[in-house]
């Protein structure tokens, strides 16, 4: 049974309720929106704190590396960046789905609601109106039959009074007549009210209010559904990118997995390590008496070992050099550990390759285009054409240097390798087994490789003296700075530079042999 039959009497019970139902509709849009605001706040509070874990991470950990753990950190804060990113979706979901569907469903029900009352008031006023005819012709009624039996008493006791003369009692039967008349007439006319207010009265609660009750139980019927929907909606709008969230927690955990923490701690040494062997037991004895008899005088600073040379004559003075600074970087990495010069080879052969190839693209580029310009003057006259060759002699310097500095990285890094050297990059023009290029620390590594791919060549080396000194005095530098780190700043005595200068003889005479090999 629907409220317009259920409830025809109970008028204020429907409204209040439909009063509020709104009332509650409009505290779900207010949760809706906190909670969509509540999203949104999470989301961008949580990509400002992965952002700013996010700019470190990026940064290797060990030396010029990255290790597993700090990789799969970096997928933390990406699938972090990511979870942010649904939370975003679900304050757009929950504003699209929830917030601006139940506010028009709110609107639509007030509507309804309040054009539901204002049409049953109008049809209220008409039957107050057919209410007020059928009052006034009952109380006319009631008037007229009292009259009429005022009239009627009168006369009666008139007539049981001997005193009364016949014309009075003649004029009281005459008014009792016309008053009887005219109540049968009041009597007609409110039998006719009343038979039309009945008949109005029945319409009205019937159909009139019924029809009105319906529509609004509808429309409630139809609200109550519809926030039926927006809550699976809203549940929807969360457990969807739940899904997506758990995806990203799980590609956490598959990252996790992959942490090898055993490469970890090898990497340190791995990017670390010197290659150098640790020193001996034995240190050579301090003894005053050598120190005091001898003029030469040794400052704190760096003890740097010199190349001695016998040919040259230049003696014991020349086999300590004393200096400050630090060795400097150099373009062959030399002035690196063996295990980290040999990545830093690696790392610029890659960087100069790609700019080797871009280099060679450029160059044919220009190429051809002056060939253009030559069987088809049309395209471009002797202006162009002299800027074209221009650009073609810059571009060929810029290979040939590129590819010399190239094949220098190539060469020295097979030098430490003990690797066969390659075949030189297009645009070089030098010595193809790249003995030119190396310094003379690195050339006796490469004599024997060197050695199967061609023939010997003959050099005199007093050209090359002084720059081998040159180079010398570098290599010597790195290892006495090396070697101030094994003594621990210590000064060394003349019995331990003299037991350095006896391993620097040995040393270079295993290097001679083997060049003779």
């Amino acid at each position: 049974m629907g409220w317009g039959d259920a409830l025809w009497d109970q008028e204020g019970v429907i409204f209040d309720h439909l009063d509020k139902h709104l009332d509650f509709m409009g505290k779900c849009q207010q949760f809706y929106s906190a909670r969509a605001l509540l999203e949104q706040k999470f989301a961008k509070d949580l990509i400002k704190l992965t952002e700013k874990f996010q700019s470190e991470s990026t940064k290797p950990d060990v030396a010029d590396e990255q290790s597993s753990l700090l990789t799969v950190w970096g997928v933390v804060l990406n699938e972090t960046i990511h979870v942010a990113k649904q939370h975003e979706d679900i304050h757009d979901r929950i504003s699209e789905t929830c917030i601006t569907p139940i506010k028009e469903l709110a609107n639509k029900l007030k509507s309804g609601k309040k054009e539901g009352y204002a049409s049953l008031q109008a049809q209220k006023k008409i039957l107050n109106d057919q209410r007020h005819k059928f009052d006034s012709g009952r109380k006319a009624y009631e008037k007229a039959y009292k009259d009429q039996i005022d009239v009627e008493s009168k006369l009666e006791k008139m007539r049981e009074a001997s005193s009364q003369s016949k014309p009075k009692i003649d004029k009281a039967r005459s008014d009792a007549l016309s008053l009887q008349s005219a109540t049968g007439t009041a009597k007609d006319h409110y039998n006719n009210e009343r038979f039309e207010f009945g008949k109005f009265q029945q319409n009205f609660y019937a159909s009139t209010q019924s029809n009105i009750f319906h529509s609004l139980e509808s429309q409630f019927h139809s609200a109550i559904k519809e926030e039926g929907r927006i809550i699976c909606a809203y549940a929807g709008s969360t457990s969807e990118v739940l899904n997506t969230v758990n995806t990203c927690m799980e590609d956490i955990v598959t990252a996790a997995n992959t942490i090898d923490a055993d490469k970890d701690v090898e990497l340190l040494s791995s990017s670390f390590k010197t290659g150098h062997s640790i020193p001996s037991d034995v240190i050579p004895e301090f003894n005053p008496a050598d120190a005091s008899s001898t003029s030469v005088q040794v400052s704190s600073s760096t003890v740097t070992l010199l190349n001695v040379k016998s040919s040259k004559g230049k003696g014991f003075k020349n086999m300590f050099k004393h200096s400050r600074r630090r060795p400097t970087a150099r373009d062959d990495f030399s002035h690196l550990p063996p295990e980290q010069r040999k990545k830093a080879l690696v790392k610029r052969i890659a960087e100069l390759t790609e700019l080797h190839s871009k280099a060679h693209k450029r160059l044919n580029a220009v190429t051809k285009t002056i060939e253009i310009y030559v069987n088809q003057p049309s395209f471009g006259d002797e202006k162009a054409l002299a800027s074209a060759e221009k650009d073609k002699e810059g571009y060929t310097r810029e290979k040939q240097n590129l590819a010399t500095e190239l094949f220098k990285m190539q060469v020295i890094h097979c030098a430490l390798m003990d690797t066969p050297v390659p075949q030189p990059p297009d645009g070089y023009n030098g010595d193809p087994s790249g003995q030119d290029l190396l310094p003379s620390s690195l050339r006796h590594r490469t004599d024997s490789i060197v050695s199967s791919q061609s023939s010997p060549v003959v050099e005199d080396g007093s050209d090359d003296e002084e720059e081998d000194d040159d180079e010398d005095d570098e290599e010597y530098e790195r290892q006495a700075y090396e070697s101030e780190n094994m003594y621990g700043n210590q000064h060394p005595t003349q019995q331990q530079q003299q037991h350095q200068y006896q391993d620097h003889q040995q040393q270079q005479e295993e290097q001679q042999q083997q060049q003779q090999q």
